[in-house]
């Protein structure tokens, strides 16, 4: 949480706090941490430890929301939903997990977002079917083929199989929320935030898996 937490500390983009300077790194600080988290919230399995990453999927909407980032904050509300229909230590956390995820994705929705489409970033899709139907169409299908790989690949036990849905419904949730506002397009569009932290969520499954199999 605390790279979210640091985008506060960072120069605003016309009020939008989502990004971290590093340089010549320009980083989306949510899109790199999002899916290892979901990872983890799925797979935890001391009750302490289930408890505590909760709580941080809960600090961590509330930083989403103040930033703000609907695209984000939707994202990780949809995860913290399925993982708390499964995981929930009890039911009436289950409910206020349920609840509170729901009502931090509609108070990110209804908070003002200044920020302009980028076409290469935000609008790629529609750019590429512009250039050509076969590559926009090429475009949605290798988007589909990324999101529905960790939970098609992963095959162990519970834990670790809702951890692979947790971490294809982030992906999802990516891919499609740029539908609905100027949130950047996964894999397809101009940014190395979303490639780095798909390739850290899935690295992460990758290396829990191998550790249950050895």
């Amino acid at each position: 949480m605390t790279g979210l937490a640091a985008g506060f500390f960072n120069p605003a983009q016309e009020g939008v706090h989502r990004w971290i300077e590093a340089g010549p790194l320009h980083v989306n600080i949510a899109m790199v941490v999002l899916p290892s988290l979901s990872v983890v919230l799925a797979a935890a399995e001391d009750r302490w430890v289930v408890w505590a990453t909760q709580a941080a999927a809960v600090v961590a909407l509330i930083l989403l929301v103040a930033q703000p980032d609907a695209s984000q904050t939707t994202t990780l509300a949809a995860v913290l939903i399925l993982v708390a229909a499964f995981r929930a230590p009890s039911r009436g956390a289950k409910a206020a997990l349920i609840l509170f995820a729901g009502l931090a994705a509609a108070a990110a929705w209804m908070r003002p977002d200044p920020l302009q489409p980028v076409a290469e970033v935000e609008e790629i899709v529609g750019l590429a079917f512009q250039i050509s139907p076969l590559i926009g169409g090429l475009a949605l299908i290798g988007l589909a083929a990324f999101t529905a790989v960790p939970a098609a690949l992963t095959r162990s036990e519970g834990r670790l199989r809702l951890a692979g849905a947790a971490l294809s419904l982030c992906l999802a949730a990516w891919a499609v929320t740029p539908l609905f506002g100027a949130f950047p397009v996964p894999l397809v569009g101009v940014g190395m935030s979303p490639i780095l932290g798909a390739w850290l969520g899935v690295g992460l499954l990758a290396a829990m898996t191998r550790a249950r199999t050895v």
